[in-house]
């Protein structure tokens, strides 16, 4: 069964900064971590609860090809998936933090 992917407001702005980066370095990453992100947003959907809950009932799911974390909780009540966030690995966690 899918859930629903509902996505916080700050998710456009990570997303925004990720594109910016990738295009300075090659216009082709952009595609390549845009095509593994709505991969990895379809698999969370059908099964939400295979990552492990790493902190505040939030979860992380990572990229494969790329160094980036998608923060998400999921609300069993209505079956649904809130992205939080998409971080690097090596950004500081308070950051995330200060979104939930």
């Amino acid at each position: 069964m899918k859930n629903r992917i509902d996505f916080s407001p700050f998710v456009k702005t990570d997303l925004k900064e990720i594109k910016d980066w990738y295009q300075k370095i090659n216009k082709t990453l952009v595609d390549r971590f845009f095509k593994e992100f709505e991969n990895e947003t379809q698999l969370l959907s059908q099964n939400p609860l295979s990552k492990e809950v790493k902190y505040k009932d939030c979860r992380i799911s990572y990229l494969k090809s790329f160094p980036f974390g998608i923060h998400y909780k999921y609300f069993d009540s209505d079956n649904s998936i809130l992205i939080i966030g998409i971080y690097h690995a090596s950004r500081n966690p308070e950051i995330w933090k200060s979104r939930l």
